[in-house]
């Protein structure tokens, strides 16, 4: 029997059994128990130090991102200066994200510059290469950092790459086809298209160089091009015949027929697709045929009127030969418009009404019948080439869909704006807007859009150069400070506005003196050349009235008066005025009229200087302005 051990770890007492275990602890031991419970918390210490040196460098880092370029951030890490990021635990977390940042530069970098790359030239990876830094000298982390940022990105990119080179490479297969096509007659169209199919070289399975779907749609393709690059009928025709045409015998020895027999709702599509492009080309042929002998008409019209001398007949005769070759029909017009006296008695407001419609596209494709209207309205002469002008335009809007040039272009489109506004402003009391603004409105716009067409017409001839944007710009300037003052200052709904070319000449003949229009109002009132007596006129109507024969009345009076009055009183008063105007204006008195008898305040000072009232002043400047028939 084996020896026991009678040594146990229980206390003496009544089951005592030898002596008690007194246990083996001391002094060493607790310094060994106390090592081993260093070793292993110094390392979770030191982890949990790293990792918050880690966060405070990644922390610094993005802040210095914020200020810093990437090669003056790289400069400065490197120095070693910074007390988070030089720490050894910060490096690799330094390296790999300046890793990213110069990965993120250079995608930019490359994005900015792929236009200058060209896929046959070479691969996108080739590409690339030009763009990334030298990885050799860069740390593990670095490399790390830019490695994964590029290539996330990168692997998109060389898909699409991939995407594109075959794409390109389908479109320059079927382009070469096509032109190999473009060679060949109908009898042998077919024929040519089978040849594409030839068998190519492949491990595994059958390769052709054209699929039996690509042949069809080859062809399909090929008809689209041939009628939308058509130039003639022929093109159609070639292009229906390719339809119908035989296709020969398929692989099984079967008759193929022609594509147009299959059925194939994108055959039938195709079919109707060339017999409305045809409908379309023969529309436009015959619509470009009638605008270019509409426009060969309005340039002989043009010509005639305005650089040559109708009165000569051997120039007519050439007219009339030329407008013979064109449309004889226009030849009796012609004649008409060249033997007919014009008085002048169409108002200014019909010829604006005229210019309007021509420039709103009412004679498109018809200037026949615009010259026909225009002979038949009476229209001057000398507003002929203005009419044309502005049909020339017109014509040439019709055919680019254009919209008139106080409808498209910016300086018109925002001076009316600003200009209406203005009128509308005026219309507004207490916050309600008078129902004669509406009126006011239009009449102001059209006035505007009608003075606009005849500067625009009438510019180049009078200036001898182009039109510019300041002309433009400058001119409604102008010409806003007039509508203004007309429709504003007492909310007159329909002023009677003359020409503003007229006005606007005005203006810069006294502008051109240093001088304005209201200071030569100044002085004319201020040094009349002749002051008339209201109580001798009234006398004078009163005898004249007395003298007259026959039955009188309150009308019979009153058309003595005004008989009286355009005969013996009107005269003078309008001669009194020319001669209180300075010199340079003289020549231009009828500017001047159009000019004073548009401003109520300088009627009316002008008026009470000569003696007289501001309606006799009016009516007498109105008398003298009609009877100079200009």
């Amino acid at each position: 029997m084996a020896y026991k051990s009678q040594v146990t770890n229980k206390r003496m007492g009544s089951s005592f059994q030898g002596r008690v275990n007194p246990g083996r602890e001391n002094e060493l031991t607790q310094l060994a128990q106390s090592l081993e419970s260093l070793s292993r918390s110094v390392p979770q210490a030191v982890n949990k130090y790293k990792d918050k040196q880690v966060e405070k460098a990644e922390e610094q880092l993005e802040y210095l991102r914020t200020t810093m370029e990437p090669e003056e951030l790289q400069a400065y890490i490197l120095k070693g200066e910074d007390p988070i990021l030089s720490n050894q635990y910060a490096v690799s977390v330094v390296e790999g994200q300046t890793g990213r940042f110069h990965a993120a530069d250079t995608i930019n970098k490359i994005k900015r510059n792929y236009n200058s790359y060209n896929y046959e030239d070479g691969s996108l990876r080739e590409f690339y290469k030009n763009y990334i830094p030298d990885m050799a000298t860069k740390s593990s982390a670095y490399r790390n950092g830019f490695s994964v940022a590029f290539n996330n990105w990168a692997a998109d990119e060389y898909i699409r790459d991939a995407e594109f080179r075959a794409e390109k490479a389908q479109e320059k297969k079927f382009s070469g086809a096509r032109q190999l096509l473009s060679t060949v007659g109908i009898d042998e169209y077919w024929q040519t298209v089978s040849s594409l199919g030839s068998q190519m070289p492949n491990d595994g399975g059958e390769n052709f160089f054209f699929t039996t779907d690509e042949m069809n749609a080859l062809v399909m393709q090929d008809v689209r091009g041939i009628i939308l690059n058509a130039t003639s009928e022929d093109d159609f025709d070639r292009a229906e015949a390719i339809m119908l045409a035989d296709r020969g015998i398929g692989k099984g020895g079967n008759q193929l027929g022609s594509l147009t027999s299959t059925k194939r709702e994108d055959v039938d599509k195709l079919n109707n697709d060339i017999e409305k492009a045809r409908q379309s080309f023969v529309r436009n042929k015959i619509q470009v045929e009638n605008y270019n002998e509409q426009q060969q008409i309005s340039d002989i019209f043009n010509k005639a009127f305005s650089e040559g001398d109708m009165t000569d007949d051997a120039q007519a005769a050439e007219v009339i030969r030329q407008l013979n070759e064109i449309d004889a029909t226009t030849v009796v017009t012609f004649e008409r418009l060249r033997s007919i006296t014009r008085d002048n008695a169409v108002s200014d407001n019909d010829k604006k009404a005229f210019l309007l419609g021509v420039a709103q596209s009412e004679y498109d494709y018809d200037i026949k019948q615009l010259i026909v209207d225009f002979e038949a309205a009476k229209m001057p002469l000398d507003f002929f080439s203005q009419v044309l002008s502005t049909w020339n335009d017109a014509h040439r809007r019709s055919r680019t869909n254009e919209a008139a040039v106080y409808e498209s272009n910016s300086e018109y489109v925002n001076g009316k704006t600003d200009i209406l506004n203005a009128v509308k402003s005026s219309f507004m009391l207490d916050g309600i807007l008078q129902p004669n603004y509406y009126r006011a409105s239009f009449n102001a716009k059209y006035y505007l859009e009608s003075e606009i067409l005849a500067f625009e017409t009438g510019f180049e001839k009078e200036n001898g150069r182009p039109i510019t944007q300041e002309d433009r710009r400058q001119f409604m300037n102008r010409i806003g400070k007039f509508v203004i003052d007309n429709f504003t200052e007492q909310q007159v709904a329909n002023p009677a506005l003359p020409p503003f070319g007229n006005i606007d000449a005005m203006d810069a003949e006294i502008s051109a003196r240093g001088d304005d229009f209201a200071s030569v109002i100044d002085q004319m009132a201020g040094s009349p050349i002749r002051v008339f007596n209201n109580d001798e006129i009234t006398a004078q109507i009163q005898d004249a009235i007395t003298q007259q024969e026959g039955i009188r009345n309150p009308d019979t009076d009153r058309a003595t008066q005004e008989a009286f009055l355009r005969e013996n009183v009107y005269p003078d008063i309008a001669d009194a005025v020319l001669q209180s105007l300075p010199g340079y204006i003289q020549e231009n008195f009828n500017q001047f009229i159009d000019r004073l008898v548009t401003n109520e305040f300088a009627v009316n000072r002008l008026a009470t200087s000569l003696g007289i009232s501001p309606t006799y002043l009016f009516n007498a400047l109105r008398q003298a302005r009609v009877a100079s028939g200009d």
